[in-house]
């Protein structure tokens, strides 16, 4: 009996620990912290049983997925479903996307999309088919997502979201340095933000165009600015100092999904 139990203990502690089932609880646990996040999830989406695959490196175009399934979508939802509960490729979640799409179902399409882009954060052909839907959601608002995961502004003492100023994306300080891993200080005398991130600091004056990236002064197109109360910064900026890709994806009615991922 004691072997018994011994074997078993030992087969559930190599399990734990090796690289695919960490891997794999990784990702379920990102996807579960996602549909928690959004608003828009219902029990209709599935999360994938997570079985040792990786996913795809890429995503075919919305166009071509919709020339597949055209007016069948409603018939095969199902089996889209049922694929994409056991899967980690972000295609297969891609699909079940745009057959809720098709179908008029708004709400599961977004949660869908939220989890392939979860799983494959580049592909930007995922972003785009998204903001399409957050046009007729969310019109005029802009969505930020961090390696994935989408942040939510309007949460706890952030009430307040991405604004536009002169052409560039301002965000609340807090809620971006936190989601891409540094620290911030506020030294509310010289009203300047100092951001930290490994080897590099960022200082920020409140309403000038001068930084400071590791002692070297930068000139910015738009300053950090207290807007609502709140100290807003340069997205693009911040990202890109801290070694991050930034794309924009705009919408219409002011809608705008703004991926940022790490550099390769």
């Amino acid at each position: 009996m004691k072997k018994t139990i011994l074997f078993v203990t030992g087969a559930l502690m190599l399990l734990a620990t090796s690289p695919a089932y960490a891997s794999n609880s990784d990702a379920l646990s990102k996807l579960k912290d996602i549909q928690k996040q959004e608003q828009t999830t219902t029990p209709d989406v599935l999360l994938p049983n997570l079985n040792g695959s990786t996913g795809s490196a890429t995503v075919p175009s919305a166009a071509e997925i919709k020339a597949e399934l055209d007016v069948n979508a409603n018939n095969q939802l199902n089996d889209l479903k049922a694929t994409a509960s056991n899967s980690v490729d972000p295609t297969d979640h891609f699909k079940l996307a745009i057959a809720y799409e098709l179908i008029g179902d708004t709400t599961n399409a977004i949660t869908s999309i939220h989890n392939a882009i979860h799983l494959a954060p580049n592909q930007i052909e995922l972003y785009k088919e998204l903001v399409s839907l957050f046009s007729t959601q969310n019109p005029s608002i802009i969505s930020v997502f961090v390696n994935g995961d989408k942040i939510d502004f309007k949460d706890g003492n952030d009430e307040v979201n991405p604004v536009i100023v002169s052409g560039s994306t301002l965000v609340p300080i807090r809620k971006i340095t936190e989601k891409l891993g540094a620290k911030v200080g506020w030294n509310n005398d010289t009203h300047t933000a100092t951001i930290r991130l490994l080897d590099t600091t960022i200082q920020l004056i409140q309403d000038s165009t001068n930084a400071m990236v590791n002692g070297n002064k930068v000139t910015l197109e738009v300053p950090a600015q207290n807007i609502g109360g709140h100290i807003l910064v340069p997205l693009r900026f911040i990202s890109e100092q801290v070694n991050k890709n930034v794309d924009y994806i705009p919408g219409v009615q002011g809608t705008a999904i703004i991926p940022i991922v790490d550099k390769n």
